[in-house]
């Protein structure tokens, strides 16, 4: 079937070609210039928002100076909290990190620790639960109850004692070793401490060691806890 064509149209067309194209580019133009006003409002939000992010990252970090000064002024230094507190806690368990940390007890308190053996490893509280044998006398003895809580350079609690005295002390001891839930590589935001908070972190601070040499272990190796026991620790 022929399609007819109005040729009145046709004329219509042809006689208005130009006005035709005309309207059409002023079209594309309006199309074109409400899309790049939207893009361009688009960008200045954008650029409004990443200022106002920077003020409040620029106001956070001049916060954190402003009290990090005022604890300086006191006698604390947040960075090297920070430090002893991940020493005290790493974020990762292994046992090179805990032998080194008796071997430091033990030196530091001329108690000497003989052998350990791991009891359990609890992922839920992050601990190791081991117990190690030791002798020494009596005033070697004392200075290690008196320093094993921070004096390795590790958090560690005390669950027993068992001892017996002769010419020497012969102790066994469950010790419990622990790990931090979260990361603590870096104060990044204010923090409020009472003066309570204050004067545990001096005495933390004062019990740490703060050698590298002394503390000089891998908290990022992987935990290595299969074997359970190693006689001649040192």
């Amino acid at each position: 079937m022929k399609i007819k064509i109005d040729r009145y149209l046709m004329r219509l067309a042809k006689d208005n070609f130009g006005y035709l194209i005309l309207w059409i580019l002023i079209f594309i133009m309006f199309v074109y210039s409400i899309s790049f006003f939207r893009q361009k409002n688009d960008q200045n939000i954008f650029t409004i928002d990443t200022i106002q992010n920077q003020n409040v990252t620029y106001k956070k970090r001049i916060d954190l100076i402003n009290q990090q000064q005022t604890f300086l002024a006191e006698g604390i230094d947040l960075d090297k909290v920070n430090l002893s507190m991940t020493r005290l806690m790493p974020e990762k368990e292994d046992m090179f990190n805990i032998v080194n940390a008796l071997n430091q007890l033990s030196s530091s308190t001329q108690f000497q620790i003989n052998s350990y053996a791991v009891n359990s490893i609890d992922p839920k509280s992050k601990s190791v639960s081991i117990t190690v044998s030791g002798e020494g006398d009596r005033d070697s003895f004392l200075k290690f109850l008196q320093n094993y809580n921070l004096g390795s350079g590790r958090l560690i609690t005390i669950d027993k004692v068992d001892y017996s005295e002769t010419s020497a002390y012969s102790v066994k001891l469950k010790l419990n070793f622990y790990t931090s839930q979260t990361s603590t590589k870096s104060v990044g935001s204010v923090v409020n401490f009472t003066e309570q908070d204050k004067k545990l972190i001096r005495k933390i601070e004062s019990q740490v060691p703060t050698s590298s040499a002394e503390l000089d272990t891998d908290n990022d190796t992987d935990a290595d806890l299969n074997y359970k026991i190693k006689d001649k620790l040192f």
